[in-house]
């Protein structure tokens, strides 16, 4: 299997926007990124794209997980519950 060309992982991204826009307006959330340009909207979804990747090469190297339970890792930007 090749590894994909930089054209081709753009063109993925900017493929991926509708997946997104879909997405938001399921959860009632579109209005949100209302002023999000294009490139905001890809660079959110390369974010997220590189953090996917980045734990998949950490977990392949270091096993399962960070250290804690699976799936019990706190999300950096969920709201706190008190």
């Amino acid at each position: 299997m090749r590894l994909p060309s930089n054209q081709e992982k753009v063109q993925a991204i900017l493929d991926a926007r509708k997946d997104v826009a879909e997405y938001l307006q399921s959860i009632g959330k579109i209005d949100a990124f209302a002023d999000f340009t294009k490139d905001d909207v890809c660079g959110l979804i390369r974010a997220a794209q590189d953090g996917v990747q980045r734990s998949l090469h950490e977990q392949l190297r270091n096993g399962f997980g960070s250290g804690g339970t699976p799936y019990e890792d706190e999300i950096p930007f969920a709201p706190q519950v008190l």
